[in-house]
């Protein structure tokens, strides 16, 4: 199917339910569905968005377009957890059925307000010339589910910035409200911009000014940002678009920056760090942080690249959530786990140099000894032929998907690097699922988190240079 415009907007209402039935049916039979990971049901899957607590449970929606793989007209999908690892897809659904956001619910967070959980999105509205008018709106949702949108925008498109003005990220710091949003200028040049809430009242925003927070060029645009503060320190993620000089392989990196301190009166944090990767992986993107009440600062991130073909578009689906990962600060760097309620998962425990397994659903924990090389292979043949490496060497981590499976996006390479210091032992963890890998470094550390598309039948871990590994089978 070539998605023209007309196609990639057309009223949900419109799609034929023969043509849905087939897309369901064809990305439920995927030979590269997860087991653990979100995925949505057919469509594309993006941005996580709306991540909270709400009425005793985790609430997490993300953007999906149902009907095919495509960037099409957007709505939020909604899916609810009580231990953050096993999700339930509900019929609650941010749809875009009004006049500001009428050619997509873009992407947004959420807070509890007085009983109520507040979704706070971009509006995306195109005018009869096709010109993009982005509105920040809002809407309520109740204890039942039942969503009430607000009749007007929150806060208008800004004349300061061109129609690229989107994903505002909702956060407390001190009793008051703020919002920061991704913007360009007119000068095509990326920004952050904050804002307040006058008097902690959601209908009242006011703009404070742009964020100061790194002295870098910000590529052509950034996406979603958030603010959040662990140990009491502010932590800013954001999406850079085109900012090469923080990741060379990839124009759409994942960064971030801790600061001292945060100031909103001067909309600045403090003696910011150097910015740096978050995820050393190929498919990390747009993550969603935000601060619990039981103090965690809990993320998750899209596995997946804006304007990338995935090797699923052809099966009705594209898209995945990274596992939620729970934020801690260590010698001055941004450490990110999976939550301790993965370990749920586990069914069966021992230790092997190689092993078969019957499918992609398994947990590894790896030691390297210090001044050690170790070569691991995941999704392995039988013949030895293919797999994704993971290749320790002199303190370099190189992870190698030249030869896992179908191949995809390689103008942006087939491999990423990292190093770290050798001279100690160094501990791997990897959750590995049909179609996603994440591998975390010394209890997060590092991050790397990809996607790969291997071909059937090709389970076999093993580890070459290291004592057998701890397996766990999910």
């Amino acid at each position: 199917m070539e998605w023209t415009r007309e196609l990639r907007y057309k009223n949900y209402n419109e799609w034929p339910q023969e043509y849905i039935d087939d897309i369901l049916k064809k990305a439920e039979n995927s030979v590269w569905k997860n087991s653990f990971h979100i995925e949505p049901q057919s469509g594309l899957l993006n941005d996580p968005n709306g991540f909270s607590y709400f009425n005793g449970k985790w609430h997490l929606f993300y953007q999906h377009f149902p009907y095919g793989a495509s960037h099409g007209l957007k709505s939020w999908s909604h899916v609810t957890s009580d231990d953050l690892i096993n999700w339930q897809l509900d019929d609650i659904q941010v749809l875009p059925d009004t006049k500001f956001d009428s050619h997509g619910a873009y992407s947004g967070s959420a807070y509890e307000i007085d009983g109520k959980l507040f979704l706070f999105y971009t509006g995306n509205h195109r005018d009869q010339n096709w010109t993009r008018h982005p509105y920040q709106v809002g809407a309520l949702m109740d204890s039942n589910g039942d969503i009430k949108k607000f009749d007007q925008p929150l806060i208008n498109p800004d004349d300061n910035y061109t129609d690229h003005f989107r994903d505002p990220m909702i956060f407390e710091y001190e009793d008051k409200l703020y919002m920061i949003l991704g913007a360009q200028r007119k000068d095509k040049t990326g920004t952050v911009v904050l804002y307040e809430a006058i008097d902690n009242k959601i209908e009242n925003w006011r703009k404070v000014e742009e964020l100061k927070f790194t002295d870098l060029d910000l590529g052509y645009m950034v996406e979603c940002p958030n603010l959040v503060f662990v140990d009491k320190k502010p932590v800013l993620l954001l999406c850079p678009q085109g900012m090469d000089k923080i990741d060379s392989k990839n124009i759409y990196p994942q960064a971030y920056v801790i600061g001292e301190n945060f100031n909103p009166q001067t909309a600045e944090i403090v003696n910011p760090h150097d910015m740096k990767i978050l995820d050393y992986g190929f498919d990390v993107y747009a993550s969603q942080a935000f601060n619990a009440p039981n103090g965690m600062a809990l993320m998750t991130s899209w596995l997946g690249l804006p304007d990338i073909s995935y090797p699923t578009d052809e099966l009705g689906h594209q898209g995945a959530m990274s596992l939620v990962k729970e934020l801690t600060i260590k010698d001055g760097n941004l450490y990110q786990y999976p939550v301790k309620s993965v370990e749920s998962l586990r069914k069966n425990t021992f230790q092997a140099e190689k092993f078969k397994f019957e499918k992609n659903a398994y947990e590894t924990e790896i030691i390297v000894k210090a001044l050690s090389n170790a070569e691991i292979t995941f999704y392995g043949s039988d013949d030895n032929k293919q797999g994704l490496k993971l290749i320790l060497e002199n303190g370099k981590a190189i992870l190698d998907r030249s030869k896992c499976g179908i191949q995809f996006a390689l103008e942006y390479d087939n491999v990423r690097t990292f190093e770290y210091d050798n001279s100690k032992d160094l501990k791997i963890n990897a959750f590995v699922d049909a179609s996603v890998i994440e591998i975390f470094f010394n209890d997060g550390q590092y991050a790397s988190s990809s996607r790969v598309y291997p071909e059937a039948g090709n389970t076999i871990f093993q580890v070459k240079g290291t004592a057998p590994a701890v397996l766990h089978e999910f």
